[in-house]
């Protein structure tokens, strides 16, 4: 599954699931990259009068609490790239995997865990490209 190219030309929206993004980081390389979202992540994520529907920004609100934890356990790094006005790529780097990671990443979103939002600052830590 090549999910880094799956959606090439489309301006925004919702890349790929959060099951999508857990088979990637299980099976990514070092340094591997992928963007996860084009757009004005803290906008999109709002489910009522945004760009996406109700369902894709919960979605979305998933697979950005996802990749928010795969940085905040060492698995990956989070980086924006400014693309426009009001328009970027999250791209998450994986960095090498630390036995244990990825089953606890798959647990917390398999109990629901991932429903929570990440801080309001979700970009703080992330660097820009």
């Amino acid at each position: 599954m090549n999910v880094a190219t799956r959606y090439p030309s489309q301006r925004f929206g919702l890349f790929l699931t959060q099951i999508e993004l857990l088979g990637w980081l299980g099976q990514a390389s070092p340094g591997e990259q992928l963007t996860y979202h084009r757009g004005f992540l803290a906008l999109d994520r709002v489910p009522v009068g945004g760009r996406l529907s109700e369902a894709g920004a919960r979605e979305l609100s998933r697979v950005a609490l996802l990749a928010w934890r795969a940085a905040e356990t060492g698995g990956a790094h989070l980086l924006q790239r400014r693309l426009g006005p009001d328009e970027f790529g999250y791209v998450i780097v994986a960095r090498e995997r630390k036995p244990g990671a990825l089953p606890a990443l798959l647990e917390a979103s398999l109990t629901g865990a991932t429903e929570t939002s990440p801080p309001a600052s979700d970009g703080a830590h992330a660097r820009a490209a």
